[in-house]
């Protein structure tokens, strides 16, 4: 089992489905913002310099049952199988894909004649470079690509948790806070879909950046503040 963050698990995800390699079970960690890759064991060595922890033996995962979708958990991508891992070289090159080492960062290097990937730090939040994402989607005169929605969906991924901040600093009851709510519920439940149209998928991302710029609404202070002393 190997563990990926959700910026490049969701897009790695995509890409495989689109080739139709074969998939073992792919459990989606909704709270850690991680998903979980079953793969055969003795394959440590193939992960080198991408942010991938193999979980071996010792290691121990809470997954939910197959046949649900919990809210607060998380739920299963691909189902659970006895007889189907996934493919090593197929996830390997998936997760370092165009879109994925675009938005993620990665850059090769060459060490002592082998050129290897490895991960290049970057700002969680990058707004310039997500919304030239979306323009591009957005362009009528371009034909949209699998690459397209690779990187639509790896950035509905960066942009979450920014616009789910900006919901939980709304007063409760507050209208804009409900439908701040349903558009990261519509992006949670497109996640776990196969193929999304690129037009709905950059018309999400667009609302998702909005908010995320927009950041924390300090509506209501959990502290009263002192008041100005008179004169």
């Amino acid at each position: 089992m190997v563990r990926v963050p959700t910026a490049v698990g969701f897009p790695a995800l995509d890409r495989l489905r689109v080739t139709e390699n074969r998939l073992g079970p792919v459990l989606y960690d909704r709270r850690g913002q991680r998903l979980y890759y079953a793969v055969p064991t003795a394959t440590d060595d193939m992960w080198q310099g991408l942010p991938v922890r193999v979980l071996g033996k010792g290691s121990w995962l809470v997954a939910p049952s197959p046949c649900r979708s919990h809210e607060w958990f998380g739920y299963w991508c691909e189902l659970p199988t006895d007889d189907i891992l996934t493919c090593p070289d197929a996830l390997r090159s998936a997760l370092e894909c165009g879109a994925a080492r675009g938005l993620l960062g990665l850059r090769s290097v060459t060490s002592e004649g082998r050129t290897m990937t490895t991960p290049v730090p970057l700002p969680a939040y990058d707004p310039t470079r997500i919304e030239q994402v979306i323009h591009r989607a957005q362009d009528p005169t371009q034909t949209p690509t699998p690459a397209t929605r690779l990187a639509l969906r790896a950035a509905v991924a960066v942009l979450l948790p920014h616009a789910i901040r900006h919901r939980d600093s709304l007063a409760p009851g507050d209208a804009a806070r409900q439908y701040v709510g349903e558009t990261i519920a519509r992006a949670h439940a497109w996640q776990a879909l196969v193929s999304v149209p690129v037009g709905p998928l950059a018309g999400l991302a667009a609302e998702l950046l909005r908010y995320a710029r927009q950041g924390p609404a300090n509506l209501y202070p959990t502290v009263s503040q002192p008041r100005a002393p008179r004169h």
